[in-house]
């Protein structure tokens, strides 16, 4: 019995991991971005200057170092592209591990439910009424209201989501 609690808590530990690890790419992420718009903004301004130069070979030379420059800041933007779409793909990761989870989750909490009266309840605890409609079509565990005494004679409980009504 030891081994699944700690399969399970490994799972965390590495789910865990990998939202540091998505903060940490985030963070460069950012500071790439930074650092990319501070080499537009001195780029325009070396482009200012060049035009200033009259002579010639100093003129030839601040270009190619401009040029140099500019190459640089290609580099850097493939480098921030390829991250973004690293962090788009790990955030969809997180999406379906979370999916995943929740689906889990669900199916534990329906292997808990009960049919009693037309009606699920959880049977740990006779949590409930749950709606039938809901769960057994979406797999969703929607908690039903119980109709004010003066509208009962159509039904005594409705699902505030798919508007059935229970007798």
């Amino acid at each position: 019995m030891g081994k699944p609690h700690w399969s399970n808590l490994e799972k965390e530990f590495l789910y865990y991991a990998s939202l540091i690890r998505e903060k940490e790419q985030s963070i460069e992420l950012i500071q790439m971005i930074a650092a990319g718009k501070i080499a537009i903004d001195r780029i325009k301004i070396l482009r200012e200057y060049a035009e200033e130069i009259a002579d010639r070979k100093k003129r030839s030379e601040f270009m190619k170092i401009l040029a140099d420059l500019n190459l640089e800041f290609a580099e850097i933007k493939d480098k921030l592209i390829k991250q973004v779409e690293e962090n788009s793909s790990l955030q969809k990761r997180i999406i379906d591990f979370k999916e995943r989870k929740e689906n889990q989750e669900l199916k534990k909490s329906a292997s808990q439910l009960i049919l009693k009266d037309g009606l699920y309840y959880k049977a740990d605890n006779n949590d409930g009424p749950f709606c039938t409609y809901c769960y057994d079509n979406n797999q969703k565990i929607i908690r039903i209201r119980t109709l004010p005494p003066t509208v009962q004679e159509f039904g005594k409980h409705e699902c505030l989501v798919c508007r059935t009504v229970y007798h």
